[in-house]
């Protein structure tokens, strides 16, 4: 119930924290969209073994330009974060 009460607030992605703090941050400016963004829980994603740091972008479902740039995150293949979590609630935890 908790993950369908976030997902029903807001759009989630994954996006490079380098990224983040620079042109998307640039640009959600320009565009005057509010948007959040915090850290993944440290057990979803190893930033050693990966390479890259990731940061969690939040976006108001029902917000026209946060709605916009969610669609256009999604269409460039950032991975929807809600879903995820969704699909993990779904798993049985591991013994």
């Amino acid at each position: 119930p908790m993950i369908s009460a976030i997902r029903q607030q807001w759009h989630l992605f994954a996006v490079p924290a380098d990224e983040l703090f620079g042109s998307f941050f640039d640009a959600m400016n320009s565009f005057e969209c509010p948007f959040g963004n915090s850290g993944l829980p440290r057990y979803m994603h190893d930033t050693d073994k990966s390479g890259v740091d990731l940061k969690l972008v939040w976006l108001e479902r029902g917000h026209p330009r946060a709605s916009a740039v969610a669609d256009v995150l999604s269409a460039a293949g950032f991975p929807d974060f809600g879903k995820q979590l969704q699909q993990l609630a779904k798993e049985p935890s591991p013994r």
